[in-house]
């Protein structure tokens, strides 16, 4: 969805499971090698032309920095601090859940 900010991520590739899906996303992305942690949560979301599922994972830690590979550009941003208008739709939910989680977002990038 042009013009809008979305959490990193990706489709799973037939025989990947969604850990492997989500590192090889974020090497494709953002040229980081993540270590991916707790399943925090799976959504199921319908826009007009397409319904997906998404998986929110907690990634801790990281080895690289974060580089504009695929998107125009990216920045870390609080969960409190996100223009909810600017994110994809599906990825509201997100929000609340990492509040809920007490996770340390400092350094999500959004």
């Amino acid at each position: 969805m042009a013009g809008y900010w979305e959490f990193p991520g990706g489709k799973v590739k037939e025989g990947e499971t969604r850990e492997e899906a989500l590192r090889r996303e974020l090497e494709e992305e953002l040229g980081i090698a993540v270590s991916v942690g707790e399943h925090l949560s799976t959504l199921e979301y319908s826009y007009p032309h397409l319904d997906i599922t998404l998986h929110l994972f907690s990634c801790a830690s990281f080895e690289g920095e974060p580089r504009e590979l695929y998107h125009s550009s990216i920045r870390w941003v609080a969960p409190a601090e996100i223009d909810r208008s600017s994110l994809v739709p599906s990825n509201l939910p997100f929000l609340d859940i990492l509040a809920r989680s007490g996770e340390d977002t400092s350094r999500e990038p959004a």
